[in-house]
Formats: structure tokens, C-alpha cells, sequence
């Protein structure tokens, strides 16, 4: 990784980052999107967070009640990619805490996203085998940020 790492110039590297970070965060919305608008799904959590008395949860009720579930994840997700979108601005232009963020990021999700990637090995969507390969991405860009540590702009 050095030899690779020593022929790319720290411009490349962000770019490199920035474009692997995104890919990740596109991927990482389309599982949540996948996992949590499967009305299925919400009907078991439903049946687990309300055990007793469910006559109340007719079917026009839980259906708005989803639609609901949806709209609130649209903006949740909507909002994580604004967040880093932000955050890969703000380290293109060398901030100093958007550098802070991503190296964050991409240590606590590259081993988060490859775990979750392995569960899914033999079984799953194409959504869900890309994961381990994005958790691969995350690292590589971990290490790269060892190798090329923040610096300061100079004037």
C-alpha cells in the first residue's frame, strides 16, 4: 500500500477519498432505503412494539402510519447526504475537522460495513454484497489518510 500511496499525489488521494466516501454514502442509503421501507418489516415491528391490544391498528391506519415511516426516512436520509456532502466540501478545501470527520468515519465504518457485509455472505441482494467491498474502500481510505496526514494550508 505504501508503493501505491507514494505514486499518487495528495490531491489524487482526496479525490480518491471523496469519491469512495460517496459511493459508500449512496450505498449505505439504498440499504437503509431497502431494509426499512419493506412494509413487511414494519408490520413485525409494529406487532412488537404494540404485544396487546392492537384493534386500533386497522389496515388504512398502519398504511398511513407507513407512509409516514417513509417520508420521515426520506428526510433522514436526505439529511445524512447534505451532512456529508458538506463534510467532502469543506475536506477538498482542507479543513482541518472535515479531515477529523472522515478519518473517523471511514475507521469506525470500514469494519462496522464489512461486518455487516460478511452476515450477508451467500445470501442477499446486490445492495447487500456490495457492502463488503465498501467497508474494503473505507479502509483503504483509512490507511491512505495515515499516509498522507492533515497539513495545514500554507499562504
Amino acid at each position: 500500500m505504501k508503493i501505491f500511496f507514494s505514486r499518487i499525489k495528495a490531491k489524487t488521494f482526496k479525490i480518491l477519498t471523496i469519491v469512495f466516501c460517496s459511493t459508500g454514502d449512496l450505498l449505505i442509503v439504498a440499504y437503509l432505503w431497502d431494509l426499512f421501507s419493506d412494509y413487511g418489516l414494519f408490520e413485525k415491528a409494529l406487532k412488537l412494539g404494540f404485544p396487546g391490544h392492537r384493534e386500533f391498528l386497522d389496515e388504512e391506519f398502519k398504511r398511513q402510519l407507513f407512509l409516514v415511516n417513509l417520508k420521515s426516512l426520506k428526510i433522514l436520509l436526505g439529511l445524512y447526504l447534505i451532512f456529508h456532502i458538506f463534510h467532502y466540501i469543506c475536506f477538498y478545501l482542507n479543513k482541518k475537522f472535515a479531515y477529523i470527520y472522515l478519518k473517523i468515519m471511514v475507521w469506525v465504518a470500514g469494519p462496522g460495513i464489512i461486518l455487516a457485509g460478511l452476515s450477508y455472505a451467500g445470501k442477499g441482494n446486490l445492495i447487500q454484497h456490495l457492502l463488503l467491498p465498501q467497508g474494503l474502500l473505507y479502509l483503504f481510505v483509512g490507511m491512505g489518510m495515515l499516509y498522507f496526514p492533515y497539513k495545514p494550508k500554507e499562504n
